[in-house]
């Protein structure tokens, strides 16, 4: 009887020890969110780089993915070494980046917010001011960490978001891309809601890059983000169209929210390449609802 008290009293002294290792851990996991995200919102919004909503919660989830692989690899490399036979790590292996690839096709664009480039110089002096406050002896416990660091993250997100100044409403790119920001106002029924409403115009500059694609994702998007704070399009509108004008307009489509594409009848035969590409864009902008209007070329 004795020996069976003392093993029930064995185990939930380790299961304590074990619960309060996991929470120490996510303590110290969440500070360290923080921190990092008090760093890097300023340095990100001026890049033109978005920030995903769910990242707390896919980097506690990455972790312990990295560790494991880290750890299998090393037992797999070892073993290659010692020639013992390694069979059972490579399916482990396999099976943590399976597992993680399927994690990655949960993701959505709805998780992703922006914000766009100012005040970062100040914004950057701000989080500096609240790393050595929160390193000071008067933030002591964890709640009053939490409470400096979640507020200025907070207050961060506020000015990135709500006191950015006047922007200018129209640029362009080569004199053959043309942004325009247009402001509309909806009344709500005890208030009004002013929504920016961004509109493009490609009259060939797509069609001057090699690479349409990463130009929409390392030029298009990030000074969409910068200038804007939004990747919401209203309408793409598409004068001068080729194969490249195409993959540029998926590209569009894929890592943004565009809402309507606008296109010209064709005037001249295209060869079977570019009415494959044409017809690939076709699908993309139903699978991801986007209105397809055709107009008379002008």
């Amino acid at each position: 009887m004795n020996k069976t008290f003392n093993n029930i009293k064995c185990f939930f002294r380790k299961f304590n020890y074990t619960k309060q290792l996991i929470i120490r851990y996510l303590k110290s996991f969440l500070l360290s969110q923080l921190a990092i995200t008090l760093i890097l919102l300023p340095v990100l919004s001026s890049w033109g780089i978005e920030i995903s909503w769910m990242s707390l919660i896919g980097n506690l989830i990455f972790l312990p993915f990295l560790i494991s692989f880290l750890f299998t690899s090393s037992l797999l490399f070892l073993t290659e070494l010692i020639g013992i036979p390694n069979q059972i790590f490579i399916k482990i292996i396999e099976l943590i980046t399976t597992t993680w690839n399927k994690l990655l096709g949960i993701q959505s664009k709805s998780w992703l917010v922006s914000f766009p480039s100012h005040s970062t110089i100040f914004l950057l002096s701000m989080a500096i001011a609240t790393l050595i406050f929160y390193k000071s002896r008067r933030v002591k416990t964890f709640n009053q960490k939490i409470t400096v660091l979640s507020s200025s993250v907070a207050i961060m997100i506020l000015i990135l978001k709500l006191l950015s100044p006047e922007t200018a409403t129209s640029y362009s790119f080569e004199n053959k891309l043309f942004i325009n920001k247009k402001s509309k106002t909806f009344s709500e029924e005890t208030f009004n809601v002013n929504v920016d409403e961004i509109y493009i115009t490609d009259d060939g500059f797509f069609n001057r890059k090699t690479n349409p694609g990463k130009c929409v994702e390392f030029e298009l998007k990030p000074f969409l983000i910068s200038k804007f704070g939004s990747t919401k399009i209203k309408e793409l509108k598409l004068k001068r169209f080729t194969i490249r004008s195409f993959r540029a307009t998926m590209a569009c489509c894929k890592l943004m929210n565009v809402q309507k594409v606008t296109l010209p009848y064709f005037k001249k035969k295209f060869t079977k390449k570019t009415f494959a590409i044409f017809f690939a864009m076709k699908r993309m902008l139903d699978k991801n609802n986007v209105d397809f209007k055709r107009t008379q070329l002008s």
